[in-house]
C-alpha cells in the first residue's frame, strides 16, 4: 500500500476563547500545536489503482507537538469526527472517483486549534443499483453488458412512511454481541426479539398521543447528475424519541419533541457491517448485505442517535431496516415503511 505523505508544518491558525474572568484567577500555561505531521493511506492504492481498490476506505494518522486532541471533518458531509491518539478510519461511499476536502485539526490547551486543509481522492466501487431504485423509483435499464443501471436525464423521488398497519413496524432485539452473551451463540440478532409493534401502537390514547411517529414523511430523491441518493425527513414539527435519547432535546420521557428535521441529507450505500456468516441455518431472511448511510446525522423516523441502517428487505412498496443504538451497544432497533401514508383508522 503507498503511503501519501503530507507534512504540514509553519502552521499556525488559533482560535482563542476568551470569556468574562475575575481579575484574580490564573490560568495555566497556553499552548499551540506545532509540527503536524499526517499520514494518509488510500487503502489498496498502488500504481495501477491510484484512488484506491474501491473499498472507499481511507486511514488517517495525525500527530502535533502539543496536542491534546484531534478532529477531522471529511468532506463528505458525514460531520467533525474524534480522532483517538490521532488515528482514525473513513469510508467514503460515494460510487466512483470523487475528490473530498478533509480538514485535519489538533487542539492545544486553553482551546488553541492548529489545523490544515487538503483534498483526497477516493474511488468507491459499491453500489446497490437496484436499492437505490427501489427507494427513488427510477427506472433500471441495462447496458451492454445486460447490468442493471440507472441512467436518469430528471430528478426521481419516492416519499415512504411508516408502516403502522405492519405488525413490528417499530421493534427492538439483542446485538450481534449482546445475542452471543445472553444466548450463548448467535440467534436473535437479525429480528426484533425483545418486541416488535402490534399494528396501530402509537396511535395513542387521549394524553397519551405518540401519533407523531406516523405523519413522518421519509423522501429519497435520485439526482441525475451522478446519481447522488439524497433524503429529507419531514417530521411536521415534531420526532418520536426513544426514552434513553431524549438528552438530544433536555431529557424526558419517550414522547413526540419539537424537532428540527429541516434539510438534504446526502446518503451512501455500502457494504453491510454485520457478519451474516452468523445467520442461523433455519432463519428465512436473505440478507441483502447493504447499508445506508446518512450525512449530517440524519435518522429514519424513530430517534436512536443513529444514521446508518442495514437494509433487512426492500421493494417497490415495502422497507425493512435494522440499526444499532447510539448509546446502548446492546440493543439494535428495527423499522418497516411503505409507500403507503400511515393510518389509524
Amino acid at each position: 500500500m503507498r503511503k501519501l505523505n503530507i507534512i504540514l508544518s509553519s502552521l499556525f491558525l488559533l482560535i482563542l476563547v476568551t470569556g468574562c474572568q475575575d481579575e484574580d484567577k490564573t490560568f495555566g500555561p497556553v499552548t499551540t500545536p506545532t509540527n503536524l505531521q499526517l499520514d494518509v493511506q488510500i487503502v489498496g492504492q498502488d500504481d495501477e489503482n491510484p484512488f484506491g481498490d474501491g473499498s472507499g476506505v481511507v486511514n488517517f494518522e495525525l500527530s502535533a507537538d502539543n496536542a491534546l486532541a484531534y478532529r477531522f471533518t471529511f468532506g463528505d458531509g458525514s460531520g467533525m469526527q474524534l480522532a483517538d491518539n490521532g488515528e482514525i478510519s473513513h469510508r467514503y461511499v460515494v460510487q466512483g472517483v470523487n475528490t473530498y476536502v478533509v480538514t485535519a485539526i489538533a487542539s492545544g490547551t486553553g482551546g488553541i486549534t492548529s489545523s490544515e486543509t487538503f483534498e483526497v481522492t477516493v474511488f468507491s466501487a459499491f453500489d446497490d443499483v437496484e436499492a437505490r431504485s427501489f427507494l427513488t423509483g427510477a427506472p433500471l435499464t441495462q447496458d451492454e453488458d445486460g447490468n442493471d443501471i440507472i441512467d436518469v436525464d430528471e430528478p426521481y423521488s419516492k416519499t415512504w412512511y411508516v408502516a403502522s398497519a405492519a405488525n413490528g413496524h417499530l421493534g427492538v432485539g439483542p446485538s450481534e454481541a449482546f445475542d452471543i452473551e445472553i444466548n450463548g451463540q448467535p440467534s436473535q440478532f437479525y429480528f426484533p426479539a425483545f418486541f416488535a409493534a402490534p399494528p396501530g401502537t402509537y396511535c395513542g390514547e387521549p394524553g397519551e398521543d405518540l401519533h407523531c411517529f406516523y405523519t413522518d414523511e421519509l423522501t429519497f430523491t435520485l439526482l441525475p447528475d451522478g446519481n447522488v441518493l439524497t433524503y429529507v425527513l419531514n417530521n411536521n414539527g415534531e420526532t418520536f424519541i426513544n426514552g434513553g435519547h431524549t438528552g438530544i432535546v433536555g431529557g424526558g420521557d419517550e414522547g413526540c419533541y419539537e424537532f428540527d428535521t429541516s434539510g438534504t441529507s446526502i446518503v451512501g450505500l455500502s457494504p453491510s457491517a454485520i457478519d451474516w456468516s452468523q445467520l442461523p441455518e433455519d432463519a428465512t431472511l436473505v440478507p441483502r448485505e447493504t447499508r445506508l448511510l446518512f450525512s449530517g446525522d440524519n435518522f429514519m423516523s424513530y430517534y436512536v442517535t443513529a444514521s446508518e441502517y442495514e437494509i433487512l428487505e426492500i421493494s417497490n412498496d415495502e422497507l425493512w431496516v435494522r440499526c444499532d443504538d447510539g448509546i446502548d451497544g446492546n440493543l439494535a432497533w428495527y423499522f418497516r415503511f411503505s409507500t403507503t401514508p400511515a393510518s389509524c383508522d
